[in-house]
């Protein structure tokens, strides 16, 4: 159950934010573009975690989570009280 959880919320998080790209400031292209070199490595860095004897899935998976929930609990902060007028998504 838990296992489906993750799934659906990073599939979620992900088509929300591939298909907002046209929402941010600044140029559509520039912005997909960006999005889609971000995505490279990403893979790379993916594939090469999940291989690697020390680290496989479960713990690929654990790590990736726990620091994408520490970096968003980190930028909450960071846009609620920020000078600059950030919009939110």
């Amino acid at each position: 159950m838990n296992t489906i959880e993750c799934r659906f919320t990073c599939g979620l998080l992900y088509y929300a934010l591939a298909l907002n790209t046209g929402e941010l400031h600044g140029s559509v292209y520039v912005n997909t573009f960006i999005s889609g070199a971000v995505e490279i490595p990403a893979y790379v860095v993916c594939i090469f975690l999940m291989n690697w004897k020390l680290m496989g899935r479960r713990w690929s998976g654990f790590f990736g989570l726990t620091g994408a929930g520490m970096f968003s609990f980190v930028c909450i902060p960071l846009i609620i009280f920020s000078e600059f007028n950030i919009p939110l998504l």
